[in-house]
């Protein structure tokens, strides 16, 4: 995978001989290990705002069920369950990701699908590129940001938890769908 070109200069690799791009990746994601989770060169990026169910708890971001519904659903999209990260903004005890490390942490990471999984992800993300993204996009509706696809799915968590399944399951489902249509990312 050859890297883009960095939007920011604070995303930009080091000139120094003898340390590779992967290496530089891992290093600049060190102090943010704690609310990431997943393939940190993944082509899918999943934002979650405000912690669940099992973060309250202090587990990791993405080990409860969000994490889970999110792997079967990339393999029933046909990516497996290996090519995602996710990011977790709010951490009970571990602080919050800033509009400016959410960016930041975007670049490094790199990917092509920007997945905001509840409502303050969107929010964090439309502060985060201000002018760029000047409204909150309509939930599974694919827009572009600096050419990454960017797919709003409102209440992902909470669906899986809601009186109503069935039918938030459904919608958050059809809402997820559309990073399929994403031509940035290969099927295969």
């Amino acid at each position: 995978m050859t890297p883009k070109s960095p939007q920011k200069k604070t995303s930009q690799p080091p000139e120094s001989p003898g340390l590779d791009y992967a290496a530089w990746r891992a290093l600049a994601l060190q102090p943010w290990l704690v609310h990431l989770h997943g393939n940190r060169f993944a082509s899918v990026l999943a934002i979650k705002g405000q912690p669940g169910e099992a973060e309250n708890k202090g587990q990791p971001p993405f080990f409860g069920s969000d994490g889970e519904a999110l792997e079967s659903a990339f393999v029933a999209l046909g990516w497996g369950s290996n090519n995602w990260c996710g990011i977790a903004l709010d951490l009970p005890g571990k602080g919050v990701v800033s509009e400016q490390d959410l960016r930041m942490l975007i670049e490094i990471i790199d990917p092509t699908v920007l997945l905001a999984l509840d409502r303050m992800a969107a929010l964090k993300l439309k502060e985060s590129y201000g002018e760029l993204l000047p409204s909150i996009p309509e939930p599974g509706i694919m827009t572009k940001l600096l050419g990454r696809a960017l797919v709003f799915v409102d209440g992902f968590e909470a669906a899986l938890t809601s009186q109503q399944e069935d039918e938030a399951k459904r919608r958050a489902w059809q809402q997820l769908k559309a990073i399929k249509t994403s031509p940035l990312l290969s099927h295969q």
